[in-house]
This record gives structure tokens, sequence and C-alpha cells, in this order.
């Protein structure tokens, strides 16, 4: 294990890293265009500004570690642990977040075009002011997620849970997206599609079902 360690800047394209451990590193600026980091564990470190497009994160642990306008196009990342990450105003357009843990992670303006997070956990995040136009959040986790201004249009909502997560002022988002999804009384939606009977007639779905299955 390698604690503290300042790789700014560094040039790491197509590195094997699988497996390392760098705690509290600093990788800020660090080029990993398509380095290999399989089960790297990344706790509390810094890798804003990182330039890793193609970079391979399968079943990392980057937990409380910083990758703020970092570019993450196409990056794997399928079941990363990436809870309490802040990813705020990364490019992380087409990247596959298939399984990932991304609980009260930070997405705030984070680009996620065409991403796919099937299955993700993000459960509270914050993912205010998203691109998420055409992202597959199919069976993904959004219990308590904030999407206020994300853009949600075209993406897959099919039985994702969004109870009790606040799309209050979501953009693309239309009635068709709502009734694929898990939908409560406690779900936030835009008024202009709340009024609708097809979407309330939803929510009693949701919630009768809820209520047979009984307390997980």
């Amino acid at each position: 294990m390698i604690r503290d360690a300042d790789l700014s800047d560094a040039n790491l394209r197509q590195a094997e890293l699988t497996g390392a451990r760098l705690d509290d590193a600093v990788l800020t600026g660090a080029h990993l265009a398509a380095t290999t980091l399989n089960g790297a564990v990344f706790w509390d470190g810094d890798l804003s500004n990182v330039i890793a497009p193609t970079a391979d994160f399968t079943g990392a642990s980057v937990v409380g570690t910083k990758f703020t306008n970092a570019v993450l196009t196409d990056a794997v990342l399928v079941g990363a642990d990436v809870a309490q990450v802040d990813f705020g105003y990364a490019s992380m357009t087409g990247a596959d977040l298939t399984g990932a843990l991304l609980m009260k992670a930070v997405l705030r303006h984070t680009q996620l075009e065409h991403a796919v997070l099937r299955g993700a956990n993000l459960e509270g995040a914050d993912l205010t002011d998203a691109d998420l136009v055409g992202a597959t959040l199919a069976e993904a986790d959004l219990t308590g997620a904030r999407l206020g201004g994300s853009n949600l249009a075209h993406a897959d909502l099919t039985d994702a849970d969004l109870a009790p997560a606040d799309l209050t002022s979501a953009r693309g988002l239309v009635v068709g997206q709502l009734l694929k999804a898990h939908l409560t009384k406690d779900t936030r939606i835009p008024a202009r599609l709340a009024s609708e009977q097809q979407v309330k007639d939803r929510i009693d779905k949701c919630e009768a079902a809820d209520e047979k299955a009984g307390p997980d």
C-alpha cells in the first residue's frame, strides 16, 4: 500500500494498476487513458481533473475521493464502490456504471449522456443539473436522490426506484418514462406531470404492490 503519494500530472496512460492501493493519493491532472485499475483502492484521494477516458475501474473502491472536472468518457466503473465520491462537473459520457455503489455521491452538473447506470445504487445522490440524456437508469435505486434541473430526456427509468426522489425541476421528463418507474406519493414529480391521471394511477399501483410485498 502506498499512502499520500503525489502523482499530479503523471503520465500513466495504459498502465496496469490492478489491485493497487493508493490511499490519500493525489493524482490531480494525471493521464490515465485506457489504464487498468480493476479492484484498485483510492480512499479519500484526489483525482480531480484526471484525464481517464476508457479507463477501467471495474470493482475499484474510491470512497470519498474527488473526481471533480475529471474526464471519464467511456470509462468502466462496473460494480465500483464510489459512495460519497464527488464527480461534480465531470465528463462521464458513455461511462458504464452498471451496479456501481453511488450512495450520496455528488454528480452536480456531471455529463452522463448515454451512460449506463443499470442497477446502480444512487440512494441520496445529488444529480442536480446533471445531463442524463439517453442514460440507462433501469433498476437503479434513486431513493432520496436529488435530480432538480437534471436533463432526463430519453433516459431509461424502467423499474428505477424513485421513492422519494426529487424530480420537481427535472427537464426532458415525459409521462411514458414515469409509467415504467417505481413511484410513490413521496416522489416529487414536476407539476405538469403529477397532474396526469396515468401518473396518479401508476403511483397507486406501485404503493399497492409495496403494501402487498410488505417490509423488506
